[in-house]
């Protein structure tokens, strides 16, 4: 889902410390707004052929936008 990094000093130290830790949450079933951001961040990757686009393709971004679709509460 995603990595968590933090980088420290000891207050009297001279070499910082990185801790880095993935955050794995297979279980549960993203909400609307996580997968319409994720969706919008692809499409950013895929207009410009980004290497960090994974195997998102337009096929795929156009299925995660459209299962992102909720119910309209202001009309």
């Amino acid at each position: 889902m995603l990595f968590v990094k933090l980088r420290y000093r000891d207050p009297n130290g001279r070499r910082s410390r990185l801790l880095s830790h993935a955050v794995i949450d297979a279980d549960v079933v993203p909400s609307l707004d996580f997968t319409f951001a994720a969706s919008v961040a692809a499409f950013g990757m895929v207009l410009r052929d980004s290497e960090c686009r994974g195997e998102a393709d337009l096929a795929t971004v156009l299925r995660w936008a459209r299962s992102s679709v909720g119910r309209d509460r202001e009309g």
